[in-house]
Order: C-alpha cells, then structure tokens, then sequence
C-alpha cells in the first residue's frame, strides 16, 4: 500500500522500545490512500494550530473516497465497494522547556456503499497519551499511553481466506511504556532503556477470535558509541514474553519469551542524508514442547535521502518474526523491502510512488506468501491548511494456498484538513 511500506526505525534520541510511543505504534490508517497524502504533506507548511494559554491545538481532518475492486482480499468472486472514510483529530501539545506533553485522539469512520458491504462500516478510534520529559540536558524520561478500538476488514486478520463472517472482525489495543535515555548527541557513550505493555484483544466473534488474544511484556537496552559527529555505532538487546488468552489445548499453547540483540550504526551522512542500519540475531522459544524453538537472523535498515526541499526518497528493509493472526503456524516470518519517492514539482503540487515487495512463510507449515505492493498519489495543497489528491494503489498476495491468494486495486480521492 502507497507509503505505508516504510520501516518505522529509531535513530539515537529515542528509546529502543516501539512501545514507548503508543501513538505512532498503534494508529491503523484505515483508507491506504491517505498514506500517501499523509507524506506528501511533509512538503506543506506547518500544520495550523490554535492557541489555548500554553497548550496548542492542531485540528485536522481527512475526508477519502476509494473504489476498491476486491474489499474482502479474495481469490476469485470478488466484490466491488465504494468506501467513504472520515477521519478526525485532535492533539494538544504543551513545551516546556526541553520537555513536550503532548494528547491526542481520533476517530476514523468508514461507510461501505455496495450491496453485503453495508455490512463492513465500522466506527475506530485511538487516544493517546506522551510525556517527554526532560531532566537536563542528559537525562530524559519518556512515557506513554494508548486505548483504541479498532477492526480487522473481513478477508484480512484472523478472517484471511475465510467467508463465514458476517460483519469485521473488532478488538481493542492497550499500549503503556516507559523510556530513559543517559546521555545526549554529543556524548561519547549514551544508553536507553525501554520497557512497555501491549494488551490486544479481540471483543466478537469470540469462539473463533479469543485465541489470538494476548498481551506482550518488552523490555530493551541500547548501547551508543560515537564513533563521528554525525555517526554513532549501537548495539541493542530486547526480550518480550508473549501470554495469549486462550489456548485450543495445551499442546497448541502459543505462550512464547524471545530474545533480540543486534549491532548496527546511525548516522547523517550530510544534512539531507540519515540511515538506521542493525542486523543481528533473533531467538524464539514457545512454552509448549510440541512447537520447535526457534532462531534466526534479523535486520531493520532505513536510508532516507532529502537532496533538496522538493525531493525526498526512502529506502528500507526489514526481516522479523511476527505473532500469527491465522492458521496454525507457530510465527510469522516476514521480510519487507521497498522504496518511495516523494517529488514536490511546484509549491502547490507534489506526487509520490511506492514501491514494496517481501515474502511472509508460516513456521511449521506449508504456508508461504509473496507479497506486492505499489502505488502513486498526486496532491494539491489549496492552501497551506488544506490538500486535495488522487491516488491509485494495488497490492497482491500471491500465497502456495490457493484461499490466500488476492489481487487488489483501490482509487482514491483525498481531502484533508491539516
């Protein structure tokens, strides 16, 4: 999907947990097309804000009507849909000093237009909460918050390659975590430590959903070195347990501890140049003994290159294990690469294409996917506080199970108020 294959990564300055931002963790955008508006308004002006004493207030608003020619990712028999999606938000912003609080809701609203697919609308939405506090200038303490309501589209989830649901599949997502960093950009030696809490638990359906629920301890050190100015070496250490709700039987208990070190660098090459590279080693071991141990090698890499105001390119890599949402598989396997290149053409009109291909292999069955996706998006900034595009986005997965196999193509049309 257009923009939304990028790797989130972190760079020196933020802990080493994703979970110590909920927000950024947990927000699901829900029309892919507005992915792409999303990036291409890295190119407007400041977002307009209101004042309220020391607080600031950014209202924004995303409207995007889509035609989707595949709404529940099936193989064959497809279904057409138009889909309206109206997505507002709020965020409240204190700086104190070095130190940022910051709330933020939204809501996303989607409503099907087709046929069965009245049945698919769905009401989401996330609050969440952020203090970065700083102690001086080389102590800071992070902390963050999140509850959301959220839906898994029919055909995707725990619903991939199945009919027999009749509305979305919904859960709700609790995110806590807690990050210090010693340290600052100039010293020598600095350290983060991270620890967070992830509750995810599906609330219908639950004779078929309540063994996918779980929650996730994590907790994670990093290690920077400088090895230049612009250039620090790190190695990071991060263990989670993973305690799911419900087991079918013991034997099929998917309760796991894993275990993540990896060496890399970050750095900034010139002004217009960052890069996040770690590479290292995963290891993965399930409380049950019917399920194999297992351990792996893992990488998380992301250049981003600005040569000017108008250009911005990006380019990433991921490979990890992930929880499976379907089947009987112990994990995920996945691997992502792509790229996107974000052109701003004139001071009003920009467009961005992505590009993302990777593979997902199912641990312990037959199951593999190749995945695709790309797209292209072109905007308009009316006003420094309001845009307009169109995009185009396809993706396919292209699984050795016939059931899993879709291809998709959505057109979009986006408003935002930003």
């Amino acid at each position: 999907m257009l923009l939304g294959i990028g790797a989130s990564d972190k760079t020196k300055g933020e802990t080493n947990m994703a979970l110590v931002n909920p927000y950024a963790t947990a927000t699901k955008i829900l029309s892919v097309s507005l992915l792409a508006l999303a990036v291409s308004q890295a190119n407007a002006g400041e977002p307009a804000k209101m004042k309220a004493g020391a607080v600031d207030i950014t209202p924004s608003l995303n409207i995007s009507e889509s035609r989707s020619d595949n709404i529940y990712s099936s193989p064959n028999n497809e279904e057409s849909s138009n889909i309206l999606v109206i997505n507002p938000g709020i965020l409240a912003e204190i700086v104190h000093g070095d130190s940022l609080y910051s709330l933020n809701a939204e809501l996303s609203d989607g409503t099907y237009s087709d046929g069965l697919a009245k049945d698919d609308d769905y009401t989401d939405y996330i609050i969440a909460a952020d203090a970065d506090i700083a102690l001086n200038q080389s102590n800071k303490i992070m902390l963050g918050a999140s509850i959301s309501e959220n839906h898994e589209d029919r055909g995707d989830g725990v619903t991939q390659g199945t009919t027999g649901f009749a509305t979305p599949v919904e859960y709700d997502e609790d995110i806590y975590s807690a990050g210090y960093r010693l340290g600052n950009d100039d010293s020598m030696l600095s350290f983060e430590l991270g620890a967070g809490r992830l509750d995810k638990e599906y609330t219908n359906f639950k004779a078929l959903t309540a063994i996918r629920s779980y929650e996730k301890d994590d907790y994670g050190l990093t290690v920077y070195y400088k090895l230049a100015p612009k250039t620090d070496l790190l190695v990071e250490y991060n263990t989670a347990s993973f305690e799911y709700d419900v087991a079918v039987s013991a034997a099929q208990n998917l309760d796991s501890d894993e275990d993540k070190i990896l060496v890399g660098a970050v750095w900034e090459a010139t002004g217009n140049t960052t890069g996040t590279v770690k590479l290292g080693q995963v290891d993965k071991e399930f409380d049950s003994a019917s399920r194999d141990d297992f351990s792996g090698t893992i990488w998380l890499a992301q250049v981003d290159w600005t040569p000017s105001e108008q250009t911005s390119v990006s380019v990433y890599s991921t490979q990890e294990p992930k929880e499976t949402s379907v089947g009987n598989g112990n994990f995920v396997d996945g691997t992502m690469t792509g790229a996107s290149w974000t052109q701003g053409w004139t001071d009003s009109i920009s467009t961005t294409v992505a590009f993302g291909t990777g593979d997902d292999d199912y641990d312990e069955t037959n199951r593999s996917d190749d995945v695709t996706n790309y797209g292209i998006s072109l905007d308009y900034e009316f006003r420094r506080w309001l845009s307009i595009g169109v995009a185009y986005d396809f993706d396919e997965r292209d699984s050795n199970i016939n059931a899993f196999d879709y291809e998709r193509n959505i057109y979009s049309l986006n408003v935002s108020r930003h």
